[in-house]
């Protein structure tokens, strides 16, 4: 239903305020039917464009940002997720980052009083080979404790990463700290942070 997605005359709006950082989100942002319009759009000023994306659909992330600067593909992995789905998502961000498109990898932990559960490590070993950035976010649920010994957890494991693969990680609790500016492109609501 075209009345669900964000209109191409709001995206423009915004392209002209020329906002710093720029993310794309939705359900799904790919499947908008002027998805690839909406990147470049936006991507014509100076703003820098997250495209935070399932992963599954190579093809129009390579028609939004091929040839263009200043976007960043990044893809969540969850702790515990089915290993065909890890396998498809590490498939299209090798597609991207073979077409000099930068890809990230968001690592979705979940922490408790005694543990990280993360991702496993053969699995790790290959999102990693192929993105340039990783966050380390922890999965907050309702009524979860976020208190100094989760954050502490969370730390040691991301830094663990980033020694073991040699990948720059960024450590934060989610919603992500980088949002300034959080475009849904399945509603009209436009988010700023």
């Amino acid at each position: 239903d075209a009345q669900s997605y964000i209109s191409l005359d709001k995206v423009k709006n915004i392209a002209s305020k020329n906002i710093p950082v720029v993310l794309l989100s939705g359900g799904e942002p790919t499947i908008h039917p002027d998805f690839c319009e909406i990147v470049r759009t936006l991507n014509s000023g100076s703003s820098k464009v997250y495209v935070f994306t399932n992963g599954l659909h190579a093809e129009p992330l390579l028609e939004a940002a091929e040839g263009r600067k200043n976007i960043r593909i990044v893809t969540a992995f969850l702790a515990g997720q089915a290993k065909a789905l890890t396998n498809r998502k590490i498939q299209t961000l090798s597609i991207l980052r073979d077409r000099r498109i930068p890809v990230r990898a968001n690592l979705i932990v979940d922490v408790d009083d005694k543990y990280v559960k993360s991702i496993p490590e053969d699995e790790l070993k290959r999102i990693l080979s192929v993105v340039s950035r990783a966050y380390v976010t922890k999965y907050l649920k309702a009524n979860c404790d976020t208190g100094e010994q989760h954050v502490i957890r969370l730390m040691a494991y991301a830094n663990y990463i980033s020694r073991k693969y040699n990948v720059e990680v960024v450590t934060y609790r989610y919603p992500n700290p980088l949002q300034r500016f959080a475009l849904n492109v399945f509603s009209k609501t436009l988010y700023r942070k």
